[in-house]
């Protein structure tokens, strides 16, 4: 089992979770524009760096398909945490989408979303298939949890000011 800010080596290529965080994650839909998550989740940031001499393909199966391999999150408090995947017309900001080339000696950075983590929680295994680029295991991290509401985003602030405007007018 590996920490944050570790990297984990498959064969040449090397997964390392950089970041978490509890946040409101930016969406853009193709019908109803940008927009934010109804909940605030909690964001695992990681890259995929190729330190071999051929290309690799990155597949982040963000939309995965009932049964396919993606990632994992647990923890002794709360079990298994369910993985957020939005609609097909939404995605949300900075996320890649489909197969991604990593050439010899790159690096992509991508993230996955999850509900975000209760205050119960103090530490996670975060589970993720090498399978995705192009390699065999799991990378298993353990990531330490404090829990943390962040904060509403301006964009979303603003509306339920309005909304308790509209009550005090009534």
């Amino acid at each position: 089992v590996y920490s944050e800010k570790e990297a984990v080596d498959f064969d040449g290529v090397e997964f390392t979770v950089t970041k978490t965080e509890n946040l409101y994650v930016k969406t853009n839909d193709t019908a109803q524009g940008e927009g934010f998550s109804k909940n605030p989740l909690y964001k695992i940031t990681y890259t995929v760096e190729n330190k071999g001499s051929e290309e690799i393909t990155y597949e982040p199966s963000h939309r995965a398909v009932a049964g396919a391999a993606g990632a994992r999150l647990f923890s002794s408090a709360e079990g298994a945490h369910k993985r957020v995947q939005f609609g097909p017309t939404t995605t949300p900001e900075g996320q890649m989408e489909g197969k991604q080339p990593v050439a010899a000696g790159k690096k992509v950075t991508d993230f996955v979303l999850f509900e975000m983590p209760s205050e119960e929680v103090s530490s996670l295994t975060f589970e993720f298939p090498a399978s995705l680029f192009e390699r065999k295991g799991i990378a298993r991290v353990l990531l330490s949890y404090s829990f943390k509401k962040p904060e509403l985003p301006k964009e979303l602030q603003k509306k339920d000011e309005k909304k308790e405007e509209e009550k005090k007018d009534k």
